[in-house]
């Protein structure tokens, strides 16, 4: 997944990373409004973020 996201990186520029993040954040929404703070948020992404495997779900 990662080598996919630097190939669209050096391909498209940096607007691919927005995209990727608005992708992670849609993808994990409900968990993310169901929190309070901040803190546990990050917790929350950089957990999803490991676990992230389905990258067809991230390109469309």
């Amino acid at each position: 997944t990662m080598i996919r996201i630097w190939d669209c990186f050096l391909l498209d520029g940096t607007k691919v990373l927005f995209r990727f993040a608005l992708a992670i954040l849609s993808i994990h929404e409900k968990e993310v409004l169901q929190r309070n703070d901040t803190i546990s948020v990050i917790k929350i992404l950089k957990a999803s973020v490991r676990l992230t495997y389905d990258y067809e779900g991230l390109f469309n």
